[in-house]
């Protein structure tokens, strides 16, 4: 059972609006409270969200965030299809759909995910390198 200052860590973690999307410093100290860089909590916030990020109830609560807000396998699929159907920021979109799939550790005797990876391979070109 998560906490209500890890809830409020989770949500500041995943919404992009809150100014602290991604960044778990930053999220950690809106729920927790701290100042700025030069602060010690901002040393101990740099330990305990790292901590948190590590804690499987805290990922299982993200994940179930993220999937209620929509990003999911289905989600991606979607993307992968528009994007091969248009010809504007593929090395983007390619990217960050691989990202997804190499994070969610996706099925790769799905063959969906076969047919994505062909398209990821087909695009190789246009993606950084890793």
């Amino acid at each position: 059972m998560l906490t209500t200052k890890q809830k409020v860590f989770c949500q500041q973690y995943i919404t992009p609006e809150s100014g602290t999307f991604g960044n778990a410093v930053k999220s950690y100290l809106k729920a927790y409270g701290g100042r700025d860089k030069t602060s010690t909590e901002y040393a101990a916030a740099q330990s305990s969200s790292s901590r948190l990020l590590k804690d499987a109830d805290i990922i299982g609560y993200i994940n179930n965030l993220l999937a209620t807000a929509g990003l999911n396998a289905q989600y991606a699929d979607r993307e992968l299809l528009g994007l091969i159907q248009q010809n504007e920021n593929m090395a983007i979109k390619l990217y960050a759909i691989k990202e997804y799939n190499r994070i969610s550790r996706r099925d790769t005797h799905n063959p969906l995910d076969e047919r994505m990876k062909r398209a990821l391979e087909r695009f190789a070109d246009f993606l950084p390198d890793d």
